[in-house]
């Protein structure tokens, strides 16, 4: 199949239909989404003035609809050269249609929009707390762990990072590679260290650094924001216990990350490493 048929296929089975945002219409239906889905106490996180310059300048600016409703949006721009690529600034889902596979579907029209203007790559940051993020980006997309960003936004005003710190993982995304037919991390094999565990009551335990020559896991709660809203100290946290071992790991070069069955992210030691 064509990187087309792959979007449309997506498509087709998440019920929905992808349309660039190529009016001011359609540019403040993408922000109100947005604000729905990360609201401030006044403005907007992304300005439709703002998309509407970035779509007609050659980003990409999507909308996901279903039955004419528009339940997603997905936005990037291009980096400069030499390292040219697209950078992903947002994807995301009303919450009504988050398991439906919308997120997918715009994943993979973004990729076929991509490759037709000659870029094989896409980038784009998440924040290493929110599991389901890890999976989708690691697993359902294929994509790998390029480098881990500390405190990269400063501090956020959103309602759902306000006060819990910005790290982020960047994303790289071969999009000349095929698209996973299954989800292969699974088990390390060999011995691998628990480095970072979550305790009977949802707290971080740290067992030990990354070992440079040991595979191990790093665990994360099954829902942080959920987290954040009942045990917001708890919550809390895990920044600094994932940085301390997640981010040292990958600012180290010393192992690729994947995400294991449980969950748990994967930390497979690279036998080219140092």
């Amino acid at each position: 199949m064509t990187a087309h048929e792959e979007a449309q296929a997506a498509a087709t089975r998440a019920g929905v239909v992808i349309r660039h945002a190529d009016s001011p219409e359609a540019c403040r239906t993408a922000t109100a989404i947005i604000d729905e889905i990360w609201p401030l106490d006044s403005g907007s996180l992304v300005d439709p003035n703002l998309l509407r310059a970035l779509q007609h300048s050659g980003s990409y600016v999507a909308l996901a609809e279903a039955e004419g409703e528009p339940v997603g949006v997905c936005l990037g721009f291009f980096s400069s050269p030499p390292d040219v690529h697209l950078h992903s600034h947002i994807a995301a889902v009303l919450p009504g249609s988050a398991l439906r596979g919308v997120g997918y579907a715009m994943k993979l029209d973004q990729r076929a929009w991509a490759l037709d203007r000659g870029v094989t790559a896409i980038e784009w940051t998440y924040d290493p707390l929110v599991r389901r993020n890890a999976w989708f980006n690691l697993r359902r997309l294929g994509g790998r762990v390029a480098d881990y960003l500390v405190d990269f936004y400063g501090q956020m005003s959103d309602g759902r990072n306000r006060d819990f710190g910005s790290d982020r993982v960047l994303v790289h995304w071969d999009l000349t590679a095929p698209l996973p037919v299954s989800q292969p991390d699974g088990e390390p094999g060999g011995p691998v260290d628990e480095i970072l565990e979550e305790s009977s009551d949802g707290r971080p335990i740290v067992l030990g650094a990354p070992a440079a020559d040991r595979s191990a896991t790093v665990a994360v709660p099954a829902d942080i924001e959920e987290l954040r809203a009942t045990e917001p100290d708890i919550a809390r946290a895990w920044r600094p216990a994932v940085r301390e071992t997640l981010g040292a790991a990958v600012m180290a070069g010393t192992h690729t990350i994947g995400v294991d069955d449980a969950g748990r992210y994967l930390l497979r030691h690279r036998e080219d490493a140092g």
